[in-house]
């Protein structure tokens, strides 16, 4: 059986291999990805994800996505809180915050030496500074409004998100230029219409749907999904626990090495286990920090060994690689020298050794 298959339900006499059993230990994650890289090229499989031009089914499965219903969150629910104590879903929430903040602070003085040089900042560089520089920033504000949704004060959290997003989208055109117009349009769209509106139900609908939406911007939405799980609510209000906030926080860290390291556009058919343990693999061989790849990689092994996992994250992930998709691929279109750098490098890594 392939290793990224579905395993058999229980009471079959499936023998468990060592690439069945979920890592907790440091030690052990490095020992999976070893074994699962002297078999797989980690780069390359993610290459082979990517969607091209013609893959527009992508962006309507946005539009009318297969919804999780709450019985499969449930049971994903169940599964994880059976496989993982309080203590350890807490700590892996902790280890990404940690290791982004590492990471954050490394490529900020990367970027002040690079200034201090007087070097031209590349597309990926420019993206790369854009996430050193307003980590925090959204660290805080995840804070401030986690606050207010605990007092139930959800409009004045919305208010308050809304206004933060927008300080954002205005400091992101440094950063991306033109981009950064292209990716806000569907949120100055529905704020715009927000202001418009008189029902103030509808009002606070429209900026909670202009708020979530920025999760599908790259760079930007990996950043505030990863605050957001740190913090245990989103910016518009929902909850996070157990088994959606660890879903919450592997899809940012993945998705945000995947648009840093310019690989960010996928195909719907991708498989959420999959796209968690090769991701992981990426991560560590491009040089960031354990503490983003080790949680990302155990959630990923546990959803690849749990079928009802597995259900409800694929589903989750095709609406999110849909709203994301044709955002992400001009973005990958836009870095392309770079990312075949990425290749080569790889490549030649391989081959040495």
């Amino acid at each position: 059986m392939n290793k990224f298959e579905f395993p058999p339900q229980e009471g079959s006499h499936k023998k468990e291999t060592e690439l069945d059993k979920i890592p907790r230990s440091d030690e052990e994650v490095e020992e999976a990805l070893e074994l699962e890289s002297e078999e797989t090229q980690p780069i390359e499989e993610i290459r082979d994800m990517q969607s091209g031009p013609e893959d527009t089914e992508a962006v309507k499965s946005a539009e009318m996505p297969e919804s999780v219903e709450p019985a499969e969150t449930e049971a994903a629910e169940a599964a994880f809180e059976q496989e993982f104590s309080p203590e350890e879903q807490q700590e892996m929430i902790d280890e990404i915050d940690a290791g982004t903040e590492a990471y954050a602070k490394a490529e900020q003085e990367r970027a002040e030496q690079a200034a201090e040089a007087e070097e031209k900042a590349s597309p990926l560089e420019m993206a790369k500074r854009f996430f050193a520089e307003h980590r925090e920033e959204f660290d805080k504000i995840a804070e401030e409004l986690n606050e207010l949704i605990n007092k139930n004060l959800i409009p004045e959290a919305q208010e308050l998100a809304s206004k933060f997003l927008s300080d954002v989208r205005q400091k992101s055109e440094k950063y991306f230029g033109d981009k950064a117009d292209e990716w806000f349009q569907e949120y100055d769209d529905l704020m715009a219409k927000a202001g418009q509106e008189k029902s103030q139900n509808r009002k606070r609908r429209l900026i909670s749907l202009a708020i979530e939406g920025v999760d599908f911007i790259p760079v930007i939405g990996p950043v505030k999904m990863i605050a957001e799980s740190t913090k245990g609510s989103t910016f518009n209000g929902k909850e996070l626990k157990s088994w959606s906030r660890a879903l919450h926080a592997t899809s940012g860290v993945a998705f945000l090495a995947l648009d840093l390291t310019g690989l960010g556009a996928l195909g719907k058919s991708v498989k959420a286990g999959k796209l968690m343990t090769r991701t992981a693999a990426l991560m560590r061989k491009v040089g960031l920090p354990r503490q983003m790849y080790k949680p990302a990689y155990k959630i990923g092994r546990f959803v690849l060994n749990n079928p009802t996992a597995a259900r409800a994250a694929d589903k989750a992930l095709r609406f999110q690689i849909g709203a994301r998709s044709k955002r992400a691929r001009k973005w990958k279109d836009q870095v392309s020298d770079e990312v075949e750098d990425i290749f080569v490098n790889e490549t030649q890594s391989r081959t040495a050794a």
